[in-house]
């Protein structure tokens, strides 16, 4: 046989090889990868049978049990693990349960449990949420991360709560999540009731970062215990407190408030004001006060610190009450210094 014809021969053996054994080897991957999808599709039901089975038993457990005393002592962590196994399951059992208020108390526990790996399922029960109170909570734990990337839609849906205790108590701890804006846009579109007792709780807070912003606030409030303690609160922070963002600032504070218009509430606010600085540097104070022309400001200021100095220096206060240019307030103030215990003041002549 010609040279030729063996090389080619041998080739045509080579190739064939490598055809056959490439295909075996193919064959070989081919029926390892369906050996092992074969074994996955074994597997994969046994877990979610085994899954399912614990959670059968686990909320069989818990149903064996009287929630409300699981809720006050569940000392091997039941309800939670049951929450955790389970979530659909429990917002299901809570939106069926007859009695509200445990129900309530169910989903607060539930909210906490489950909040932070659970966000979008939350977010879709408080859209289904016919509770009032349960869509509270819900929107109070899925509030933080909300807040950070939907501020419109987490203010919008703040005012679908109701108006109910849970509700105002949700927005009050949105207020505290917004930035300065949108803090504002939220106290505008509350009912005055319910914006006096946000910033009966928050002027501090709120004044601490923009004083003049709340304190117009204030100004638009109606009288009301919620209103002297947003006031109080305010001018702790603006002509008292000092904190890493700010310095306090009782003149700023003075003669903001001697802006005021309304008669009342100048006066509140200017006590307020000046029992706070008199606290922080009363001989700065006193030379303010001093300065002030005769009238009921001056007097106002000159209440806040008699009221400030009276408990360590008794003579000095009164010399001071003594200086009130109105004889009703005036007599007043000598009067009630002379009712402190053990009191050396000076009587008024």
């Amino acid at each position: 046989m010609p040279v030729i014809q063996i090389g080619a021969m041998h080739l045509v053996n080579q190739r064939l090889w490598k055809i056959i054994g490439g295909g075996a080897l193919g064959a070989a991957s081919a029926a390892g990868l369906v050996a092992i999808r074969l074994a996955m599709a074994t597997h994969q039901p046994e877990e979610e049978q085994g899954h399912a089975e614990t959670v059968r038993e686990l909320e069989a457990s818990v149903m064996k049990e009287d929630i409300a005393a699981l809720l006050s002592k569940d000392t091997d962590g039941k309800l939670e693990r049951w929450m955790e196994a389970d979530p659909a399951g429990v917002m299901a059992h809570i939106d069926s349960m007859e009695d509200r208020g445990l129900a309530v108390e169910l989903a607060g526990r539930f909210v906490k449990a489950i909040r932070n790996p659970h966000h979008d399922l939350l977010l879709d029960w408080l859209a289904r949420q016919k509770d009032g109170r349960i869509a509270a909570l819900v929107f109070q734990a899925i509030l933080p991360r909300m807040a950070r990337e939907d501020v419109d839609r987490c203010i919008a849906l703040s005012f679908n709560l109701g108006d109910g205790t849970e509700a105002r108590t949700a927005r009050e701890a949105l207020f505290s999540e917004l930035p300065l804006e949108q803090r504002m846009r939220l106290l505008e579109q509350q009912k005055p009731d319910e914006r006096a007792e946000l910033l009966g709780k928050k002027a501090a807070g709120f004044g601490a970062r923009a004083p003049e912003a709340c304190l117009e606030m204030i100004a638009e409030l109606p009288p009301s215990t919620h209103r002297s303690e947003a006031v109080a609160g305010l001018m702790k922070s603006w002509a008292n407190g000092a904190d890493a963002f700010r310095l306090a600032d009782p003149v700023s504070a003075v003669k903001a408030v001697q802006t005021i218009t309304d008669p009342e509430l100048r006066n509140e606010c200017l006590r307020q004001a000046v029992l706070e600085w008199s606290d922080r540097n009363p001989d700065l104070a006193s030379q303010w006060i001093t300065k002030l022309p005769t009238g009921p400001d001056k007097d106002a200021a000159i209440g806040a610190l008699v009221t400030r100095l009276a408990p360590a220096d008794p003579a000095t206060a009164t010399e001071w009450a003594a200086t009130i240019s109105d004889e009703a307030l005036r007599s007043e103030t000598i009067r009630r210094l002379g009712e402190q215990p053990s009191s050396k003041l000076k009587k008024e002549p």
